[in-house]
C-alpha cells in the first residue's frame, strides 16, 4: 500500500544496491499521504485508480528517479513515444539505442494475474470504454503453458512457435 511508510515497501526490503528507488517513497521518505495519493492517481471524485493518471504520474515519477542515478551510466533514457504510453528509449554514446516498453501493473491478489494500464497495443485496436477500466494479462500463465507444452512437444516440432505467434 502507497500509505505505508518505507520499511513495509517491497524495496526497503530488498538488496538491490544503491540505485534502486522507490517510486512512492523515495530515499527512506514517507509515501504521500492517502487523500494525496487519491487525487493524483484516483478518476475524479472516485475511489478507482485512472489508467491515465497512473501512467502520467509513473512516467513522472520514473523520470525524476532516472534523472537522480543517471550521472553514473554512460547511457540516457528517455520516454520515446508520448501517444505510447512506456514507451521508452535507451540511447547510447555510440548512438545506437535500444527501445523498450515498461508499463505499470497492479498485481491480483497473491496471483500471476495482473491488471494493466495500457498495452503497447490494445489486442482490439480500441482504446478502453473508460479510464478506469485496467486490462487483465495472463502473460505469466501463458509463459509457464508455453513452458510446459514445449516439454511435451517432440523435438524440432512447429507448434510452439505457432502458439508463440499466435499469443
Amino acid at each position: 500500500r502507497a500509505t505505508e511508510d518505507a520499511r513495509g515497501c517491497v524495496s526497503g526490503k530488498t538488496t538491490l544496491g544503491e540505485d534502486m528507488l522507490c517510486l512512492l517513497h523515495g530515499r527512506n521518505g514517507p509515501a504521500r499521504p492517502g487523500s494525496e495519493l487519491e487525487t493524483l492517481l484516483c478518476a475524479g471524485g472516485s475511489p478507482y485508480l485512472d489508467t491515465l493518471r497512473v501512467m502520467t504520474w509513473f512516467q513522472t515519477a520514473l523520470t525524476r528517479a532516472w534523472h537522480r542515478i543517471a550521472h553514473k551510466y554512460e547511457f540516457d533514457l528517455a520516454f520515446s513515444q508520448l501517444d505510447s504510453p512506456g514507451s521508452l528509449k535507451i540511447r547510447f554514446r555510440s548512438g545506437k539505442f535500444m527501445p523498450f516498453n515498461l508499463i505499470p501493473v497492479i498485481q491480483c491478489d497473491d496471483s500471476d494475474l495482473y491488471f494493466v494500464s495500457h498495452l503497447p497495443r490494445e489486442p482490439s485496436g480500441e482504446t478502453p470504454a473508460s479510464s478506469t477500466d485496467w486490462l487483465l494479462s495472463f502473460a505469466v500463465y501463458e509463459r509457464h503453458f508455453l513452458r510446459m507444452t514445449s516439454k511435451a512437444l517432440p523435438e524440432g516440432a512447429c507448434h510452439l512457435s505457432c502458439l508463440q505467434i499466435a499469443s
